[in-house]
């Protein structure tokens, strides 16, 4: 299974990676097949859309939802004529925002580790509570001792460049660096995440078709470091 493509959040005036689908809930009470609704496919956005979501004045909005292609979706197709941004009063749970440094990959699911894990709680739309996880301490704990018994291995693969098994196992240069261990000369690892560039040129060609709360379309967004 090839990464998805995360959603998109807008917090603080940021964009952020959000590795939670707020708006599953909603469809599923609506027997709504969003890939039904868009004949676009991609294997990195199985689900058929992409939702842009903003936290303003304590609450959660849907303000964009695009398909595949980056092409906006008629929000009005699901939530029965209305426009956006919509208050997501159907969603309470946790949402998930990755920061930082990329600690590991795997081609499938979010992708893997970040260094810093933003959770935000959320009842009916509302914003009720935040907390920060420091990941490098959890790909600390779970990988730290396993890692250390394979550094001969790790050695194996840094001197065959054509040994199948490289890059080694979805750690990064970061994640090696994060768990106190030695970068071996040749050692290559998964390609890097998107550059603070393409990434804010990615995100801001979704964020031309926001309907933000209060705000104009195209209202000012940065990237988030």
């Amino acid at each position: 299974m090839t990464r998805q493509a995360s959603e998109i959040l807008i917090l603080d005036d940021r964009f952020e990676d959000l590795h939670v689908l707020p708006l599953e809930p909603h469809l599923k009470s609506r027997g709504v097949d969003m890939c039904a609704i868009s004949n676009v496919r991609s294997t990195a956005l199985y689900r058929g859309y992409q939702g842009l979501w903003e936290v303003f004045e304590g609450d959660l909005y849907l303000v964009g939802l695009m398909d595949g292609q980056m092409q906006p979706i008629d929000s009005s197709l699901i939530f029965d004529g209305q426009k956006l941004p919509i208050l997501a009063e159907w969603f309470s749970g946790r949402l998930v925002v990755d920061r930082g440094e990329r600690l590991t990959y795997e081609h499938m699911g979010w992708g893997g580790y970040s260094a810093e894990q933003l959770r935000l709680y959320v009842e009916n739309g509302h914003i009720v509570a935040k907390r920060r996880f420091d990941q490098i301490k959890v790909l600390g704990r779970r990988y730290a001792k396993d890692f250390e018994k394979h550094e001969a291995f790790r050695k194996q693969l840094a001197a065959n460049p054509d040994y199948a098994l490289r890059p080694l196992g979805g750690f990064t240069e970061a994640g090696i660096k994060a768990l106190g261990l030695t970068v071996f000369e040749g050692e290559t690892f998964w390609p890097p995440d998107f550059t603070e560039d393409e990434y804010a040129e990615w995100v801001g060609e979704m964020a031309r078709h926001c309907q933000r709360p209060d705000r104009p379309p195209t209202g000012p967004v940065s990237v988030a470091a």
